[in-house]
């Protein structure tokens, strides 16, 4: 509505009530954006006013009070006053809200809840004269305000997710753009490829998009090296430039269908807001990135997901409210029933009340699907840069206090962690035990221009490897220079050393790999290990003993022990379509009998059974079988129960225990391949 309707809207509803033809009611919707930002275009000078406490002020209705009821072990109490966290407490400030500044609503003041902006297009001193009307009649309401929240007299304001400046009307929060414009370069292969992937979702707005990427496209190719020139670096700010823009990034709509999507990484959470416009697609309204504290670091999978939402939740709040009911997207199945447990944490208690806030369905789609805040929460600037981030301090754990190490011992300690930064040369490194093989290794080291260029990399800490080393890197050609010379037994010589007393496969390939890389390191010292002589003689077997072969006793009568098993997946054939044949071997005569089957479930089967077996042999002692589910069933096992029949089921994953139909499904099978399976015919007849 324009300003003169709602003038004369304020003015009709002012006289019905007078005359008391009408009465306001519940719920009252909140203040409409889109009509709130009409009115502000024009003004020049604003004021806004924060309420504390907001809800505190509204008394509970005589009698509901123990609708707030809840239950400390110091006793049961109840709200006397509006709690925060009722659904219908936000309706009902807003309509008290109203009622108090009604007289000036929409003429030159706006209420959003306990937000309170008092807008004037005349001279400054109009606009403080405003401003005096507003806080005398919140003081004879009895609401106070927050100084520090309040900004007097200004002409640009933050207002509901917007900033609305004077002379030059609103504009989007920077705010919203935050996440993208912070968007650092990416150092590896993976983080363009996780940028590019968050690009893709919005090609279809970005005109000229493969021509912008094209650079970065390359980097992508299997067995290029991985280099960041000017080139890439442009392509990646148009990119970060053109999502900040229209199409890409559209203005806040609350009458549009509202979407939140959300994901949470090991180290940072991200979301966008969207809304679906008038072509059917959706558009990007907002985006928010945030690295995880130390504390949320160590939250589990369950509650970083939830975190998420909340700090989404609560970074537009302002916009969430005032539209209609709107979809969370999650990628955390078990979110669909938070609001449904019975047990909750304290810090889950806190998010449930907060939730209970807003108007909302929480969905569940696959991660594959979440593309866009998946990018937002793995962007590589989040990452801990190693053991010094304060977010992984939580998980280091020094077990040896200082003065139980030895004072040589503390020296190594302190030498391997120093900085070697200010070193201009490579340094002496102390590699093998054995003089000849670490005079090798020096001699090696000084002559290997590759390595001298990695090093020189990595200690002064460049973003990435140099382009004309990269290649080589990446396709495993720097690894011991010596190869020639270094032979296998030598790379891994402290296997055998008396220092580490012949460790165990895992052991061993994490010294050697300290020190050592070539292709297939891993297979070959497990395969050294795994075949020395001195570690088969002298490490203990710590393995649970074997146990003893227990064969299945010959039976001493025809029909009396049976062994069964399925062939299935075969072809649909016959009038019933059957898929199935049930194989029943009999233990000591080897004498089978094959049923058709529609299906393996117990029920039917326990009917074939009575009719192919016990019409004809009785029932018998035992029956052998696997762990399918049919036969681990409640109903297979209380008819084996009331027939007198022992269940003996074979070992998981071990077919060998019941040999017998197993070696005859192979028989069938091939039978069925030899005559059936070029020809026309069903199966089954």
């Amino acid at each position: 509505m324009s300003r003169e309707e709602l003038l004369v809207l304020r003015k009709t509803l002012k006289d019905l009530l007078d005359r008391g033809f009408i009465r306001a009611t519940r719920p009252i919707p909140t203040a409409l954006i889109a009509e709130t930002l009409q009115n502000l275009a024009k003004a020049k000078w604003f004021t806004k006013l924060d309420v504390v406490a907001a809800f505190h002020k509204i008394r509970m209705a005589p009698g509901h009070e123990g609708k707030t009821a809840f239950r400390t072990r110091f006793g049961l109490y109840e709200w006397l006053v509006c709690p925060f966290g009722l659904s219908g407490a936000p309706a009902s400030f807003q309509r008290y809200m109203n009622s108090v500044l009604r007289e000036w609503l929409d003429d030159f003041v706006t209420a959003y809840l306990d937000d309170v902006l008092i807008y004037s297009s005349g001279s400054k001193a109009d606009h403080e004269a405003k401003v005096r009307r507003v806080l005398q009649a919140l003081a004879d309401a009895g609401l106070h305000l927050d100084p520090a929240k309040c900004e007097f007299s200004v002409q640009e304001v933050k207002y509901l997710g917007f900033i609305v400046n004077a002379g030059k009307g609103i504009a989007c929060d920077p705010e919203k753009q935050r996440a993208i414009r912070e968007w650092e370069a990416p150092t590896t292969v993976k983080g363009v490829r996780s940028f590019l992937g968050f690009a893709n979702y919005y090609r279809i707005f970005i005109p000229d998009y493969a021509k912008i990427t094209q650079s970065l496209d390359a980097l992508l190719k299997k067995g290029t090296a991985f280099h960041w020139g000017r080139a890439e670096n442009e392509a990646f700010q148009e990119l970060k430039r053109r999502f900040c823009e229209s199409p890409v990034l559209k203005q806040w709509d609350p009458s549009l269908p509202t979407f939140l999507e959300t994901d949470c990484s090991g180290y940072a959470l991200g979301g966008v807001l969207s809304q679906e416009g008038p072509d059917g697609r959706r558009h990007a309204c907002a985006f928010f990135s945030k690295r995880l504290s130390p504390a949320e670091y160590n939250y589990p999978i369950h509650d970083k997901e939830m975190l998420a939402i909340m700090r989404c939740l609560d970074n537009w709040n302002a916009e969430l409210r005032s539209c209609g009911p709107f979809t969370i997207l999650t990628d955390h199945r078990n979110l669909e029933y938070f609001m449904t447990r019975q047990k909750l944490t304290e810090r889950q208690s806190r998010w449930a009340a907060e939730l209970s806030q807003f108007d909302f369905k929480l969905e569940y789609r696959p991660g594959s699907e979440a593309v866009v805040p998946d990018a937002l929460s793995r962007r590589e600037q989040d990452k801990p840069q190693g053991i010094d981030d304060e977010r992984e301090q939580g998980r280091m754990i020094q077990l040896i206090p200082d003065s139980a190490i030895p004072s040589s011992t503390r020296a190594c300690i302190n030498a391997m962690s120093s900085d070697c930064s200010e070193a201009s040369t490579l340094p002496k490194m102390k590699v093998f035990e054995v003089a000849d093989l670490q005079q090798l290794w020096d001699e090696t080291v000084a002559k290997d221009s590759i390595f001298r260029a990695a090093y020189k990399a990595v200690r002064d800490r460049e973003r990435a490897f140099p382009p004309s080393l990269g290649l080589k890197i990446q396709i495993s050609e720097c690894a011991i220079d010596a190869g020639k010379r270094l032979t296998f037994r030598d790379r891994i010589w402290s296997h055998d050393s008396v220092a580490t007393g012949h460790p165990g496969r895992e052991g061993t390939l994490a010294i050697v790999a300290r020190r050592f890389y070539w292709p297939g390191q891993s297979q070959l010292v497990r395969r050294y290990v795994a075949n020395c002589d001195t570690c088969g003689r002298a490490h203990i077997w710590r393995q649970s003993k074997r146990g003893f072969l227990k064969p299945l006793p010959i039976p001493d009568r025809p029909r009396s022990h049976l062994s069964m098993d399925f062939i299935t997946d075969l072809p649909p054939t016959g009038p019933s379509k059957a898929r199935y044949l049930w194989v029943i071997v009999d233990r000591l005569t080897k004498a089978v009998t094959l049923e058709v089957m529609d299906n393996m479930e117990a029920e039917p089967c326990a009917n074939r059974f009575l009719q192919c077996h016990y019409r004809f042999h009785g029932m018998p002692r035992s029956i052998v079988s696997d762990r399918g589910s049919n036969w681990l069933s409640r109903f297979w096992k209380r008819f084996c129960r009331l027939a007198g029949v022992t269940q003996k089921l074979s070992t998981a994953y071990h077919p060998q225990t019941d040999g017998g139909p197993e070696r005859m499904n192979q028989e069938i099978e091939a039978y069925l391949r030899a005559y059936v399976s070029d020809q026309d015919q069903p199966l089954f007849r």
